[in-house]
């Protein structure tokens, strides 16, 4: 039976401060800022007597997802030619930031795995990341969107249908991107999820925010660390 799913899915709050190399590939970057919330909530309770039946009715349910976790948060920085925050031959301030932001359980990306990067659709998450059967929370019920072409290492990509999520902002309109990327071998390790950057967009929770996306966890694995890149234009 599928399950009523509230897409709630536990929210990191993330602030990102970056420089970015002119003509590099996306830059690792640590999140500043991070706290966790998710969804409780308190059971009621019956007196149960011999002989009794007693009418009960659920309604509004909502029941939090395993399979999805959330980011969102605000991103500062600049475009710069040099070879440190504090060595730079040149920089350029950006008046608006727009690029993205990219979780990959890969710890290390060179200029050839970004170069190999394509989109996946939802169905192949679901089989990459082991999400089976039909349950309403599975990739393919949630990556239903074609996305819009990105800028990825310098290179386009247009994602196609079904290969974007678009979360909700506090109204529920549906406002933000999650696209789903992945290097030709499609392990969980291969995979990168790209956000992207909305500059002083309305998150879920009514604040500003500059990106909010989601990723997939294995369930059945454990807990899964994702590690962070930046691109902006």
């Amino acid at each position: 039976m599928k399950k009523l799913i509230s897409l709630l899915a536990s929210l990191m709050l993330l602030s990102i401060l970056v420089v970015i190399q002119v003509g590099a590939v996306p830059t690792g970057w640590t999140p500043t800022n991070v706290s966790n919330a998710t969804f409780a909530n308190t059971s009621g309770s019956a007196a149960a007597r011999g002989g009794n039946i007693t009418n009960m009715d659920f309604y509004n349910v909502l029941t939090q997802t395993s399979k999805w976790q959330g980011y969102y948060g605000n991103v500062s920085g600049e475009i710069m030619l040099g070879t440190s925050s504090t060595a730079k031959m040149y920089n350029w301030t950006l008046n608006t930031i727009a690029g993205e932001v990219f979780a990959t359980q890969a710890s290390t990306m060179n200029f050839t795995a970004w170069e190999d990067l394509s989109a996946r659709t939802g169905a192949q998450v679901d089989t990459d990341f082991g999400f089976t059967g039909d349950e309403s929370d599975n990739a393919s019920e949630t990556f239903t969107s074609n996305p819009p072409m990105i800028n990825v290492s310098g290179r386009q990509i247009d994602g196609g249908a079904n290969t974007a999520a678009k979360t909700f902002n506090a109204t529920g309109a549906a406002t933000w991107w999650t696209i789903a990327l992945a290097r030709t071998s499609a392990a969980e390790s291969n995979y990168v999820f790209a956000g992207v950057i909305s500059n002083d967009g309305e998150a879920y929770d009514n604040t500003t925010k500059d990106f909010q996306m989601i990723v997939p966890e294995n369930e059945n694995s454990g807990a899964d660390t994702y590690y962070f890149y930046v691109e902006l234009t």
